[in-house]
């Protein structure tokens, strides 16, 4: 098919993937701004699997550094840097130590019957140790707390919409 677009992107050689999403039936210009910034917005739950906390200073774009870590003994953690910003679109984070190397990356798309959220983590685990630990312990933890993020990520985008 000469226009046909595979929905499920192919991560780049020697990384895995992890795909989810959430939609939600509210225009996608109605989306609050903070939809993107993860650990640091009014909707990140306050306790829960997964630490995500801004390393540096000022308003979340490029460059801005964060340090991540899953909950538990030996856990997954590391530092990711914004290496995409497009406010209320997209923000790509790339690994830049710790348990993963690769990227994830959070983006907002317009639909027409509301706005669709996606999470990707295109990863490759570093160090036998730690391949061993994830594929037993911790990978459906991880997909776990990320579900739960985008459905607190969802619960406010509504609440928000529906009493602004």
């Amino acid at each position: 098919m000469l226009f046909h677009k595979n929905k499920t992107p192919v991560p780049p050689k020697g990384l895995k993937l992890i795909q989810l999403f959430t939609f939600v039936e509210i225009p996608v210009g109605q989306i609050a701004d903070g939809a993107l910034h993860w650990g640091e917005a009014d909707w990140w739950p306050g306790s829960g699997l997964l630490e995500y906390s801004k390393t540096t200073g000022g308003d979340a774009g490029l460059g801005t550094r964060y340090r991540f870590k899953l909950d538990g003994f030996l856990a997954p953690a590391g530092a990711s840097e914004v290496t995409q910003y497009e406010p209320r679109q997209v923000m790509e984070r790339t690994f830049r130590g710790g348990f993963f190397a690769g990227y994830e990356l959070l983006q907002i798309s317009e639909r027409a019957n509301g706005t669709r959220v996606d999470y990707e983590m295109h990863y490759r685990v570093v160090g036998f140790v730690q391949t061993l630990l994830w594929n037993l312990f911790y990978k459906k933890k991880y997909v776990r707390a990320i579900e739960l993020l985008l459905d607190a990520l969802k619960q406010h985008i509504v609440k928000h919409y529906y009493h602004a």
